[in-house]
């Protein structure tokens, strides 16, 4: 698997040096071969650290961060940050420590974007790194979510999901950083929940087990956290198709509001 990982981004390396932009046909053709590959390895790196396998992953980086910093398509590079978001939140320590830096400067080269969809996965990314970096500057972060939660349409079905990870990413920043505003942007998550799209049912676990560890800026607004607690629980009863919370969400739940 390792193998057969390093072969595609050998591939894909090859293919991005050989790409002209003279012929507009060829050019798309290129581009297509090279997010084929990464989709690819995206799946195989998601595999290896499953199972573990840092120190194959952390071989890839340097390839990644090339993606990151130099002129890639947009599919290209959110692959690449895609790949972070797969390996930040599972990696050991030192892979992180590796990472997070580089990762960084590279997020806030792109934290200016218009673009909704490269948006949320900064903020996607900058969630993870949230967890496991208390000291994260988070200035930017809050800055770039506040520019799609605070556009009157940002619940439109086509930006619903943008806005729950934004919000999500909020409710991070609060619960694991150093940040003068915790209450404020914990307010915010709090009164978004339940959330109905995308990674709601790991959003609803990571908030269900925050509380279960007694996380402090929680413990804080115990009163909103059990409103939040039952309009979830409330959701999943009545509409148990939309699966907002997993199996053990359910077990955990009702065990907090017994």
């Amino acid at each position: 698997m390792y193998s057969t990982s390093n072969k595609a981004l050998a591939a894909i390396v090859k293919t991005k040096e050989s790409i002209t932009y003279e012929d507009e046909e060829q050019f798309e053709a290129d581009c297509e071969e090279i997010d084929q590959l990464l989709d690819h390895i995206t799946n195989i790196v998601t595999e290896l650290i499953s199972n573990h396998k840092c120190e194959s992953v952390q071989t890839m980086m340097p390839t990644y961060y090339s993606f990151l910093n130099t002129k890639s398509t947009k599919s290209q590079t959110i692959n690449s940050i895609a790949f972070f978001n797969i390996v930040l939140p599972l990696c050991n320590e030192s892979v992180f420590q590796q990472a997070q830096n580089e990762i960084l400067k590279c997020y806030s080269s792109f934290a200016k974007t218009a673009d909704l969809e490269m948006k949320q996965n900064l903020l996607f990314g900058y969630g993870n790194i949230a967890k496991r970096l208390p000291t994260l500057d988070t200035t930017q972060v809050i800055e770039l979510a506040s520019t799609i939660i605070e556009q009157p349409d940002c619940k439109h079905v086509d930006k619903v999901a943008s806005y729950e990870t934004a919000l999500t990413t909020l409710g991070k920043v609060a619960m694991y950083c150093n940040v003068a505003q915790k209450e404020q942007l914990l307010n915010k998550f709090l009164d978004s929940l339940p959330h109905e799209y995308q990674d709601s049912q790991e959003t609803h676990l990571m908030f269900i087990r925050e509380v279960q560890n007694n996380n402090p800026t929680l413990m804080q607004c115990k009163d909103l956290v059990i409103q939040a607690l039952n309009r979830i629980k409330t959701q999943d009863c009545n509409n148990p198709e939309n699966e907002l919370l997993c199996d053990e969400g359910r077990k955990l739940i009702s065990q907090l509001l017994c």
